[in-house]
Order: structure tokens, then sequence, then C-alpha cells
């Protein structure tokens, strides 16, 4: 699906429904076809509670927002409908009660719009803020708790506990960090200047930065020119890379390599961690989603959705392999540059 249709999808187009007095559909648009999946000829005829869970009809909703629109003219409502496939969309619904000069009721005129994704992103967001607070709260107690520690340590105790708090806040400051960046993408303001970059080079300088574990990590790249910003690949190389070591074990590699073809240049990041969740492949890149495997790290599930945004505004792609119990592949594909022009 590209992005525009789906933009479409997700509540620009409307479905436009006309319905008489006792709410039996008379006129279907387009929009209405694509947004339920009925024909027009399926469409009309049919009375419009057909689209209202059965909870919603055993109560009576689709009567009462008649009612309603009759008292009040216009009644807006949102839940969940149903397609004809049986699958539900979360639905914004506009219903306008239409009358004669006389003061007759002639119908109603009912706009459908799609706001599943909108609903979804909502739900999410509003888990993530309350998991944030909770794991927020956790380094900021182990700060407060080894503070006191060290007050009443041995002298050769108080480094261990230091440490701690210092762990800890490095734990805060890329959660907050994460947060920041976030917010930064999602402003809209930042302008990508593309350049031709050695794709391998620059992993090179990510993987000996502070960053990394560089006695971990093993870099076995060909010069690969692709066509990016450094410090937006940059930040990309280096969260890939800190997930990686994150999720591995102490001690085991990770293997950063490059490919490329007539039109593509690909860098891999391999780690042989835990593994991502099967079920979680599909929702891994999404904001605010952590996958099961990593819900006690305390993690924002912010880094891998900004990573893959700022891919795609690149002109990338960005895509994971993994296996539970053996370990992951993050695949970045970039577009190739003139080898020529690149330092």
């Amino acid at each position: 699906m590209t992005r525009g249709s789906r933009d479409i999808e997700e509540g620009t187009e409307l479905g436009l429904v006309g319905l008489t007095p006792d709410g039996v559909i008379e006129s279907w648009s387009g929009g209405a076809e694509r947004l339920t999946g009925y024909s027009r000829e399926e469409a009309i005829g049919q009375h419009f509670s057909m689209f209202y869970t059965a909870e919603d009809r055993r109560i009576g909703q689709p009567e009462y927002y008649l009612r309603k629109a009759r008292v009040e003219k216009v009644e807006v409502h949102s839940g969940w409908r149903i397609r004809k496939d049986g699958s539900q969309f979360w639905g914004d619904i506009r219903i306008t009660a239409l009358y004669a000069k006389s003061g007759t009721l002639i119908g109603y005129a009912k706009v459908m719009r799609d706001l599943t994704e909108s609903r979804r992103n909502d739900a999410a967001q509003a888990t993530f803020y309350s998991t944030f607070m909770h794991d927020f709260r956790l380094p900021v107690a182990a700060i407060k708790g080894f503070t006191e520690l060290v007050h009443g340590a041995e002298p050769k105790d108080q480094d261990h506990f230091l440490d701690r708090v210092d762990d800890n806040a490095d734990r805060m400051l890329v959660m907050a960090e994460d947060l920041v960046e976030h917010a930064r993408d999602d402003s809209d303001q930042l302008t990508i200047m593309l350049e031709a970059i050695d794709l391998a080079d620059l992993a090179r300088h990510v993987a000996a930065g502070p960053v990394a574990d560089t006695a971990r990590i093993k870099v076995t790249s060909d010069r690969v020119v692709v066509m990016a910003e450094t410090s937006s690949l940059h930040r990309v190389i280096a969260n890939v890379l800190t997930n990686a070591l994150k999720y591995s074990d102490p001690g085991s590699l990770i293997s950063l390599t490059t490919d490329e073809t007539e039109t593509e240049g690909t860098l891999r990041v391999t780690d042989r961690g835990r593994g991502i969740d099967p079920d979680d492949l599909e929702t891994v890149f999404l904001e605010f989603q952590r996958g099961r495997l990593a819900r006690s790290d305390g993690g924002t599930g912010l880094g891998l959705a900004s990573a893959r945004e700022l891919v795609q505004r690149l002109g990338g792609t960005m895509g994971i392999e993994s296996e539970v119990g053996v370990g992951t592949t993050v695949v970045i594909t970039l577009p190739k540059g003139d080898p020529d022009v690149a330092g």
C-alpha cells in the first residue's frame, strides 16, 4: 500500500451516505464503498445499523443516534464499525438531520471517516506514557537508594554504589534523549541535505565511538557509497548498534557488514542475542511499542521508530530479521551515490 492511499484510508476520504427518516440507506458514495467494502447495490435498501456491532445494535445505539440528530440537528460520535469482511474500523461519524421547508423530516446525511490508525496510536501513546512513568521512577528510586547507601558505606564499597548511581543516571539520560529526538523528528522541521557517503567508513566511525563496546564489534565492510546525510545516518547506526549491544550477552560478537547492488547500498548489523518474538516483528518499528522480550529493560519504544523514520527520509528502507535465542539482524538500505564524490 502506498503512503498516499494509506492517508486516504486513515481519515482523508469521506464516506457519504443518505438515509431515509427510518435509517434505510438510499444513497451511497464511492468513499463509503471503499471504507466498508459494500458496493452501492449491496448497501442501498439496507438499514444503516448493519455497520454497528452486535452489542451496539442490542442496546439500540443506531436508533439513539437518529433520535439525537432529530433533536440537535447534528449528531457526532465515534466507535467501532463493521466492514463487509467482518473487520472493524474506528469510525468518526457525523449525522445531520434534513428537513423540508415545511419542517418535515425527510432523511439524514451521514458522513464517515476511518480513524482506526489514529485510535490505535492514541491507545499506544497512552500505554507508553503510563509505562514510561513507571520505568522512569525505577532509576530515580535506584539513584536515591544507592546515594543513601554511599553515606553509610565503607570507603571500599562506595565506588560500587557510585557506579550503580552512574548506570541509572545513564539509563534516565537515554530515555530522555529518545523522547527529545522523537519530538524533534516529529516536528517536520528537520532538513535533509543528501551527500555521497562511504557507508562502511561511517559504520567504522560509529563503531569506534562512545556508544560502542569496541571489543565486541567486528566491522567487515567494503567501500559502499550511498546518498544520505552524515548526522542522520550516524544517529541511525548508533541507535541500531546500541540496541545490538544492549540485547545480546556481554562478550558476544556484533558484526557490521556492507554489500551493494547497481542501485542500492546495504548495511547489516547482526547480534547474537535474545532475538525478537515472531509476533512482534510486524510492530517492532511502531512508535511506543516494545517487544515482549524487551519490556523489562526500561526502553521507550521510540528508538527503532525514529531510526526507521530517518532512513525513510533519506530515501531508504530499514528491515529486521530475527530468531529467538539466535540473534537479530537490522538491514539498512539506501540509494547508491557516486563513489568519485564521496570523501
